[in-house]
Formats: structure tokens, C-alpha cells, sequence
């Protein structure tokens, strides 16, 4: 407290040096003026003289004043500043004089100057919060804002139209050219988009998704599928990204409040829904937004909410799939897949659960704990059985999963020869240039990488000689349409040829009937998986059937529910 004192009084003494210094200055300038003025004007009074000084000041800084908008300067003063800053800034013009208005003046230009600069920067913060730094356009906050001050169902402007946008194939540029080849191709669309519609309100809500409010109004005369629809043939076109000529193409939802609705969110969630039955159609579609839409989206999303409660609590589990050898009808290997035995509402697929998990960014932590899950469960079964463990797109292209991989097998103590990687032909497709990189990381640990569902129409050769695959697995439709609609056998063979002349072995996948799996012998496959031999079971009933495979093997005897010219699998 005394410490604070002192301070204040030395401020003060300071002041009224201050104000005396000037007071005497004042009297020297009048002194000095009275003599020059006396010479040209006859006799006058100091009060005379220092009543025309302090009159002439004050109309010259009121011209200063008026030029330099220093009367807003006080007010924006007078609102930012406590009460005793602007006391001090009135007692130095009191008492100062002349040398107290120059004083004034020159220190209101200086708070002009630093407001101009914090209105600035206040509004770039503004600015930034809400829009996108590098397209931008408005972003998600101020789409928050915006549609909390349209009421779009009796907007005067009549019809408003709301455009969901989401590219097809962002992900694809990202991963092989780069994020700055990525962040060009946002550039570029958002230009498209505005070229589009130039009246309208166009968001980037974050990654490749954008958004277009429009006003009927302010749209080409024209219906708004076929303005959405040259709009997919814009986005279409190439794209120079440093050199390297990209099409990504684009699908689009559109909803409107001609039914009535209420509210900007709902047409939003309209577009949404219009949006996802665009994308499940394939690339470069447009959906108009249909009532049935919303309840389907609707029960998507709270399925999508319960695999993530499921996720967070770990109720999904691994089960196994057998693969035999068809010879012998002996297991050699089991298939992991994910199930949710807990789950007393309608059942999820493996492509369900593990969809939603990518979407849900929760993917890579699942696969990991689905893993050592696995590996702990088949440690006490016998060491030549090989556990193949499927790796998704997103898992494909972490750049550091085969770090990650040897590290789980390092702290289980799980040989790496047991591990199977499984890659499909789809996530090979879309994440080469990092598997070209990962795959052979881990096939130098000594674990074992599988092609799976090849023949669905995306490797070619020079693909397949490149990658370190020890293992094929033919495409599941290819048996099936084979068998089911009678086109004869050819394509399946030439499948076939192309596998052996590569000397790997084969898998044939989705085997159900007896047909199929004698087809798939008579032409050459070794080993097979499916339904007709078992579905995917749990760890405890797989457990008992290579449980009493063990002791039918030291007793002698061949187990007939593992020979596949007897009986398939029986299990409980």
C-alpha cells in the first residue's frame, strides 16, 4: 500500500511540475506576443491578448477537430477509457493553457490513430471468426447467424433454395498430390461456385463440404435441377493442380420451403438428407430432397449414434470366420470380423459398423483395440493357423500403421508370421501411393499381406506384380454370378490363370452352395470361405471347434465337421 502511494504521489508531483513548467511558458509566449502586438496594434491588456490567443486556439482546433473527426475521437474515448483518463486529459487543457490545447490536440490525434487501429483489428478478428481464410467464403459460425435472421418461410423474397455440395474425390487429391494441390482445388470450386450463383450466399462449412443459399430471384431462370445439374458439369471439369490435370466431380442435395417449412435448419437438414441419397447413387448425382428422405436419415443417424455409444464402450467384439483348405476341408486360418452380439435392435453389418466408424473419426483407435483383442484370443490356438485382420481405406492411409502394427505385436509377443493383413482392391485404389509405402514395411516384419475381393474391377496387373502379396482372395460376385446366372466360366478362369501365373495362393470368398465350392476347386482355387462351411463365431465357439480338431488330430482320427467332403462346420 505504501509502495502505491509513493507512486501516486510522485505521479502527481510530477503533473504539477508539469503544469507549472507550461504555466510559465504560457506567460513567456503572452509576454513575447504582447510586445510584437503592442508595436502593430497600439496598447492592449494581457487579459486582452490572452482572451484573442486562447479564442484563436480554440477555432483553429476546432478546425483540426472537424477535419480529423477528433468529436468522435473524444466520444470513442470517453466510451473505452475509465473516467479518470479523460480527468486528466481536461485538467492538463485547463490548466495549461495554450501549451495544454497543443498538448490535447496532438494526443487526440495519436487516440485516433489507435482506435482506427483497433477498429481494425477488431473487425479482421470479426471477419476471420466467421468466414473461411482460405476460400474465403462464410463459414459454419456465420451460417449459424445468418439463419437466425432469415425467416425463410415468409421471406419476401418468396421460394429459397438451400444446395448441399460435397465433392467426390477431395480425399483422393489430398492423399496423392498434397494438401496444397488440396487446398487450390477448394480455391478453384469456391470461384466455380460463385461464378454460379453470384447473388447468392455461398459457406464452406469445413473440408470439401459447401453450401449455396439461394433466393429464387437471384437464381438463372431456369429449374433449379438443371441449374444444380451445370453446376455438377462445372465442378467436373479439370483442374491444373501444379502441373497435374484433376477432375473431381461433385453431389449435390437440394431442399426448398415451398413445403412449408419453418425454419433455415430445417431446410438444411432437408439438403443433408437429399445429399447422402446423392453420394449412395454414385459420383456426379443431384437429389431433390423427398419427405420418406428425412425418416431415413433420420434412422441412419441414431444408428450411427449407437455404434458410437458401442464404440466408446467397447460392446463390439471380434468374431472369426474359418478359411479351409478344400482339399482336406482342415481350417488354416480364420477371418476377423466385427459383430455386436449386445445389440438387441436391428443387426449391423461389418461394413455398417465399420463405416460409421470412419465417418465418426474413431476408426483408427477401434481397429488398434479390435487387433490386440484378436491377437489375445488366438494365442493359445495352433501356431500355424494364420489370423487375417481386414485394414479399411482410412487405416490404409495412416501413414504410420506400420509403426503401429509392430508395435502392438512387440508388446503382445504375437509372432508376426501368424498376421495376415487383408487390403481391398477399393482401399488400395483410392490410397496407393501410401500403401506402395506401408505394405511392404510390413511384409519386411514378416507378416503375411492379402489382396481381398480381387476382381471387383480396380487393380490391374502392373498393380498386383508390384505389391508384396502372399496371398489373393477372389471377389465374391465372381463365383456367384458364375454359378447363379449360367455365363459360363471364363472370366472366372482368366481370374484364376492370372493368379497362378503369379504362383500366390488362392481364396475363394462367399462360397454357400456345393456348386460353388465345386466350381471353385475345379478351377483351381485352394482354399476357400463362407456360409456353407461357417458363419463368423464367436472366440469361445471357434475356440472348441479347433479344440477338438487338436484332439482329433493326436488321436488320429479325421474331425468329419472340418471335411469339407462330409459335412461343413457344425457349431452350437
Amino acid at each position: 500500500m505504501c509502495g502505491i502511494g509513493l507512486t501516486h504521489c510522485m505521479q502527481n508531483c510530477f503533473f504539477t511540475g508539469y503544469c507549472l513548467a507550461i504555466s510559465q511558458l504560457r506567460a513567456c509566449i503572452l509576454s513575447e506576443l504582447l510586445s510584437k502586438v503592442t508595436k502593430l496594434y497600439g496598447r492592449l491588456s494581457q487579459a486582452q491578448l490572452e482572451a484573442i490567443v486562447i479564442f484563436t486556439t480554440a477555432f483553429a482546433l476546432w478546425l483540426i477537430a472537424a477535419e480529423h473527426d477528433l468529436f468522435e475521437i473524444i466520444l470513442e474515448f470517453m466510451e473505452d477509457h475509465e473516467d479518470w483518463e479523460l480527468d486528466e486529459l481536461i485538467m492538463a487543457l485547463s490548466f495549461a493553457g495554450f501549451g495544454g490545447f497543443v498538448f490535447g490536440a496532438r494526443r487526440l490525434l495519436e487516440l485516433g490513430r489507435e482506435l482506427k487501429l483497433r477498429k481494425k483489428a477488431e473487425q479482421r478478428s470479426t471477419w476471420l471468426a466467421h468466414h473461411d481464410p482460405l476460400t474465403h467464403l462464410p463459414n459454419r459460425r456465420y451460417l449459424s447467424e445468418f439463419s437466425k435472421n432469415l425467416h425463410v418461410s415468409n421471406h419476401s423474397a418468396g421460394t429459397i433454395y438451400v444446395l448441399a455440395v460435397d465433392l467426390d474425390g477431395f480425399k483422393k487429391v489430398n492423399d496423392l498430390l498434397g494438401h496444397d494441390a488440396g487446398d487450390k482445388l477448394l480455391e478453384v470450386t469456391a470461384d466455380r461456385l460463385r461464378q454460379s450463383y453470384p447473388k447468392s450466399t455461398v459457406f464452406r462449412l469445413g473440408g470439401d463440404e459447401f453450401l449455396i443459399v439461394a433466393l429464387k430471384s437471384e437464381t438463372p431462370n431456369t429449374d433449379q435441377r438443371d441449374a444444380a445439374e451445370a453446376l455438377v458439369r462445372l465442378l467436373n471439369k479439370p483442374v491444373d493442380l501444379f502441373g497435374v490435370s484433376a477432375e473431381v466431380g461433385a453431389s449435390i442435395g437440394i431442399a426448398t420451403n415451398a413445403s412449408e417449412t419453418a425454419k433455415l435448419e430445417d431446410l438444411l437438414f432437408s439438403a443433408d438428407a437429399a445429399l447422402y441419397y446423392a453420394k449412395r447413387a454414385g459420383r456426379n448425382n443431384v437429389a431433390c430432397f423427398e419427405p420418406f428422405m428425412r425418416e431415413d436419415v433420420s434412422k441412419r443417424a441414431a444408428r450411427q449414434a449407437s455404434v458410437r455409444t458401442a464404440l466408446e464402450e467397447n460392446k463390439l467384439v471380434p468374431y472369426f470366420q474359418p478359411i479351409l483348405d478344400l482339399e482336406t476341408g482342415m481350417v488354416v486360418g480364420v477371418e476377423v470380423l466385427t459383430r455386436w452380439p449386445e445389440n438387441t435392435g436391428s443387426p449391423f453389418s461389418t461394413q455398417e459398423i465399420i463405416g460409421f466408424a470412419e465417418e465418426l473419426g474413431l476408426i483408427l483407435p477401434f481397429s488398434e483395440h479390435l487387433l490386440r483383442i484378436s491377437i489375445a484370443n488366438s494365442k493359445e490356438w495352433p501356431q500355424e493357423l494364420g489370423l487375417s485382420f481386414n485394414l479399411g481405406p482410412a487405416m490404409l492411409s495412416d501413414k504410420r500403421l506400420a509403426e503401429r502394427i509392430e508395435s502392438i505385436l512387440r508388446e503382445t509377443g504375437f509372432a508376426p508370421s501368424r498376421l495376415i493383413i487383408e487390403v481391398s482392391e477399393a482401399a488400395l485404389h483410392l490410397h496407393y501411393n501410401t500403401a506402395s509405402i506401408t505394405l511392404p514395411k510390413l511384409s519386411a516384419l514378416g507378416i503375411r499381406i492379402a489382396l481381398d475381393g480381387y476382381g471387383a474391377g480396380h487393380s490391374n496387373l502392373r498393380e498386383l506384380a508390384r505389391m508384396p502379396f502372399d496371398i489373393i482372395k477372389l471377389d465374391r460376385l465372381l463365383l456367384a454370378e458364375t454359378v447363379q446366372e449360367d455365363i459360363g466360366t471364363s472370366v472366372f478362369e482368366s481370374y484364376v490363370k492370372v493368379i497362378k501365373g503369379l504362383e500366390k495362393p488362392i481364396v475363394a470368398i462367399g462360397i454357400e452352395t456345393d456348386a460353388q465350392k465345386q466350381l471353385a476347386q475345379k478351377l483351381g482355387c485352394q482354399f476357400g470361405q463362407g456360409h456353407l462351411f461357417s458363419p463368423a463365431v464367436s472366440e469361445a465357439d471357434i475356440s472348441a471347434v479347433l479344440k477338438t480338431r487338436l484332439q482329433t488330430e493326436s488321436s488320429g482320427h479325421q474331425d468329419t465337421s472340418l471335411n469339407g467332403e462330409a459335412s461343413p462346420i457344425q457349431l452350437d
